[in-house]
């Protein structure tokens, strides 16, 4: 029963944005070099480069909370669009 309560807490805390950058920016970098490889298209790897740049830049020390959000909302946005670039290209590079 408290599990729910421990990851809403944890998920709300800004360990949880560490966390999730450390996760996600790997993961990108992996997906945009395995695409690059077989595309050769640079852009979908700027944008997710942007992206992960953004969401580093959240996390600096005081960053006010309104340019926090709007450098994480930019910076998943930039991401989002990177990877669809990427998978585009993926597709028709096959």
């Amino acid at each position: 029963m408290l599990l729910p309560g421990a990851i809403g807490l944890f998920a709300a805390s800004a360990a949880f944005h560490y966390v999730a950058l450390a996760l996600v920016v790997p993961a990108a970098l992996a997906a945009f070099w395995v695409g690059y490889l077989r595309h050769r298209a640079l852009p979908p790897a700027v944008l997710g480069c942007i992206g992960a740049g953004c969401l580093a830049a959240a996390l600096l020390p005081g960053m006010a909370e309104g340019a926090e959000t709007w450098a994480t909302v930019t910076g998943s946005l930039f991401l989002i669009a990177g990877h669809l670039l990427n998978w585009r290209l993926r597709r028709h590079a096959a």
